[in-house]
């Protein structure tokens, strides 16, 4: 194995984990398991690749692709068992668009502090969505968003 592809491998692993959670009970200790294991392995991969000087664009896109795979298991898992206002649903979607645009304008996510804040928020409060919860992600994110648009123009 080529130390150089380490980085890359513990982001496929990710994938295989998130994909892995939709086979489980959402919110059971297998999924807490899955859950918890790909967000260790996406601060892993970046952080042994910025360490050992092993980042590369490749590995960069690679990191993103797993990253949306991670989010769409989660929201295909947890949306379901949450009862979202209409006006949550309209802001997500917005949300979800822009990035989206953004992501595929800069040819992949900005990692700027927001995002990064936003992305460790979540991944910390996505069991517990409740009303305040999803209002303060929402934020967060719109405020990210500024950011992103930021860098497009």
């Amino acid at each position: 194995m080529n130390v150089k592809n380490i980085p890359n491998i513990i982001t496929l692993l990710r994938i295989v984990m998130a994909i892995s959670m939709l086979f489980t009970e959402v919110f059971s200790i297998s999924f807490y398991i899955l859950y918890i294991l790909c967000g260790l392995s996406d601060v892993a991969d970046g952080y042994i690749a910025r360490k050992y000087n092993l980042s590369t664009k490749f590995g960069n896109k690679f990191d993103t692709i797993a990253d949306y795979i991670f989010v769409i298991a989660c929201a295909i898992k947890i949306i379901p068992t949450v009862l979202f206002k209409p006006y949550q649903i309209i802001w997500i979607s917005i949300i979800f668009v822009v990035k989206t645009f953004c992501m595929i304008k800069n040819k992949g996510i900005s990692h700027h502090f927001l995002n990064k804040i936003t992305g460790i928020l979540l991944f910390i409060l996505c069991p517990f969505l409740k009303d305040i919860v999803i209002v303060v992600l929402c934020l967060i994110s719109s405020i990210s968003i500024v950011l992103d648009i930021y860098k497009i123009y």
